[in-house]
């Protein structure tokens, strides 16, 4: 496996992921936001009206808002809006949040 990595077969979804993993508290809310909307908030309320197999294509779609969302968020920021407050707070003074312009 570590082979067919570091031949960069898997680039794309490699660069995905990691996308996803710099904006992990934000894709937890977004998701926790999504889920409550599908099966509790929302017009469809769906919680226990699934089957298995219907669950799959929600973690699908789930899935994919963050694996799109995020890639297309780090094109302009530096990591996400909550990790963005998180870091702030934390260090007591706003961050930089635009990517640095490669010259």
């Amino acid at each position: 496996m570590m082979l067919i990595i570091k031949r960069g077969l898997f680039a794309t979804p490699q660069r995905l992921l990691a996308a996803v993993g710099r904006t992990a508290f934000s894709n937890y809310i977004l998701t926790s936001i999504i889920c409550q909307t599908i099966f509790v908030w929302g017009p469809w309320k769906l919680f226990g009206k699934l089957e298995y197999y219907q669950l799959m294509y929600v973690v699908f779609g789930v899935w994919s808002v963050n694996l799109i969302l995020s890639s297309l968020w780090l094109r302009k920021f530096a990591f996400g809006p909550l990790e963005f407050a998180w870091r702030s707070l934390t260090y007591g003074t706003m961050q930089p949040m635009r990517v640095k312009a490669k010259s």
